[in-house]
Order: structure tokens, then sequence, then C-alpha cells
């Protein structure tokens, strides 16, 4: 049902397939109480009704022992059952955050992209913490850079910015 799939972000960390389950490559490190997200694009063949899509297995050691550990966990097409506006804020700032990025280092797979797309996710996004709203000044400001309007819409209101 998935015609392909990719990562967003993270190509200094990839690893190749064959070497998942070898534990002397490293994927990178994540501190304890730390987390990472990890966002995939997900094009479709055709969209499921119901049904798993995909299995993601995730590999960690415990701090000071040397076997790791798995685990997996099965997609089905119900996690996706949410509009991205019912999604939590936090996954919506993180999709702002990976647009961005992907506008930013003008990549294949923002084409049709613009700052003012992320603008607005970041702007609808509710309980703005002070990096949020900081990184929508630096969207803002990449946004007139490129010469891009920069409009924001409060409610049903649409303003200059």
């Amino acid at each position: 049902v998935v015609a392909r799939y990719r990562l967003l972000g993270y190509e200094n960390r990839d690893v190749r397939d064959e070497d998942f389950r070898d534990d002397e490559v490293d994927g990178g490190e994540i501190g304890s109480g730390h987390s990472v997200t990890a966002l995939y694009e997900i094009k479709f063949v055709d969209r499921p009704k119901s049904g798993p899509i995909a299995t993601l297995y995730v590999r960690y050691k415990e701090p000071e022992e040397d076997v790791a550990n798995e685990v997996a966990r099965s997609i089905t097409i119900n996690d996706f059952a949410k509009s991205f506006n019912a999604a939590s804020p936090q996954f919506r700032l993180a999709a702002g955050v990976a647009e961005f990025a992907e506008i930013a280092r003008k990549s294949y797979w923002a084409q049709g992209s613009r700052f003012a797309d992320v603008i607005k996710v970041l702007s609808a996004i509710d309980g703005q913490d002070k990096d949020t709203i900081e990184l929508l000044g630096l969207v803002k400001k990449a946004a007139e850079m490129n010469s891009e309007p920069v409009k924001i819409t409060r409610g049903n209101e649409e303003t200059d910015d």
C-alpha cells in the first residue's frame, strides 16, 4: 500500500537497511532523558480504508549495557485518520520546522512550497512558547529575504506583518 517513503532530515545519520541490526554501526545517540522526533513522508499507492501499512522498528541500548533491544509497532491507516489541523501542536510544530528546513535548503521535495505555508502552520499553533514565536520570526525574515509577501492570519482577519 506504500509506494515510497522517506525520512526527513537525518541524512548524516542514515543507516543502510542491511546494517540496521549491526550493533557496530552507529545510527546516532540520544542522551538519557532526551527525545527525538522523526518525521516520515509517505506516498500511498492507493490510500487503504483500513489495516496495517507499515511496521516501525526502533533499536536502543540501555545506559551501561552492551546488548541492543528492539521494539516494533505496527502502523495502521487509522493512525492517519486525523486531519493535520487536528494533530497535536507538537506534531504541527515539528512539521513546520521540517518544511522550513526543506524550503531553506532548496530541497527537491519542497518544490512549490513557500515560507508563507510554514508561517500559516506556525501561526495556527495554540499556546505558542517563546521558541515557537522566535521561529516564526525567523521564517518571516526568510520569506522577506526571498521576496515573499508575509501575510498572517489571526482568526478571520488577514494582516500584513
